[in-house]
């Protein structure tokens, strides 16, 4: 018996090395262009502006939160959501204890790159706190929802064909495509495994997010 549960305890230790490494494999750091002036919260990543409006951001699969530090330009409370293994699927609850920490705030807004932004949504299906909107970058809800939507698209983006996604959005939503912008450019970590070439500049990709996201929320106040 001893000899079984030590051979049990061996197998547990294995398969549990093994999905750690590959969690930690393809790891996306920041490749930042400048310096941002965002504050640091036990890593995730927050700019206060005192409106009563709060974005909430989660990052894409394994990419480093600070690679969307960019996203200090919306017009906004921002806070950059730093999940295990920078995988927000592990932690898409992490959203609350903002929401929580700052009752001030009264209009919440939450999104995502790519896997953060199914996420965002699948936080928002489950809290009871009012979402004014979802956002995706790259991204896209995992079910038709009655949720106010901006979903931002590139056009040459090699790891997702928003063609296949369009169903998810309906007239009442905001569907932008980026011409010529890919799946990394919405962060800022430079080249993704399959990913498409861009054929504009990952900081023309990036001005126009943040011009959709500040017309998306002005447009709602």
């Amino acid at each position: 018996m001893k000899k079984f549960l030590l051979a049990v305890l061996v197998m547990i230790i294995i398969i549990g090395g093994g999905v750690l490494t590959y969690l930690n494999l393809d790891q996306y750091q920041a490749i930042l262009s400048r310096q941002y002036q965002l504050l640091d919260d036990n890593g995730t990543l927050y700019k206060l502006d005192n409106s009563d409006v709060g974005f909430i951001f989660y990052q894409g699969g394994k990419v480093a939160a600070d690679a969307y530090s960019y996203l200090e330009a919306v017009e906004a409370n921002v806070f950059i959501l730093d999940t295990p293994f920078n995988l927000a699927i592990f932690d898409f609850g992490k959203a609350q204890q903002i929401i929580d920490k700052y009752p001030q705030i009264s209009r919440w807004y939450v999104g995502g790159h790519s896997l953060g932004g199914s996420s965002a949504f699948l936080y928002a299906a489950s809290t009871n706190t009012t979402i004014e909107g979802i956002i995706y970058l790259g991204s896209y809800p995992t079910e038709v929802n009655q949720f106010r939507q901006l979903a931002i698209f590139g056009s040459e983006d090699g790891l997702l064909d928003y063609n296949d996604y369009l169903n998810y959005f309906d007239q009442d939503d905001s569907v932008k495509i980026i011409n010529g912008g890919n799946h990394a450019q919405f962060g800022e970590y430079g080249i993704q495994a399959d990913d498409g070439t861009a054929t504009i500049s990952g900081s023309a990709q990036r001005q126009l997010v943040i011009d959709y996201i500040n017309e998306f929320i002005g447009g709602n106040k």
